[in-house]
């Protein structure tokens, strides 16, 4: 079974390059004569608990039905609700944090 690479999106590559994330990867697009780097989900996660302290994490929620992205000290499950796969919920955790928390 090939794992196939799981990107960020356009939107959460912009803000991360607002945010100083200087994450290097394979793809890349173009907007407006501008290139954004999308790199991966697992990237993401350790540049966020490199530099800024920041761990994240998915746990299963209801016996693999639901998935829950979990940040220390905040009760996500609340704010952002479950999700149906693990990258999903990532996917909605770096949102969170890029737009509230750093």
């Amino acid at each position: 079974m090939k794992i196939k690479p799981t990107y960020v999106t356009l939107e959460q590559a912009k803000l991360l390059k607002k945010k100083g994330a200087d994450i290097e990867c394979k793809t890349a697009y173009e907007s407006n004569s501008i290139f954004y780097s999308r790199p991966e989900q697992w990237q993401v996660v350790e540049w966020l608990r490199v530099k800024h302290g920041i761990w994240v994490w998915v746990e299963n929620y209801n016996d693999k039905i639901s998935y829950v992205p979990q940040i220390p000290k905040a009760d996500l499950p609340k704010v952002l609700g479950y999700y149906h796969s693990p990258q999903e919920a990532y996917s909605a955790a770096f949102d969170y944090i890029l737009n509230n928390l750093i």
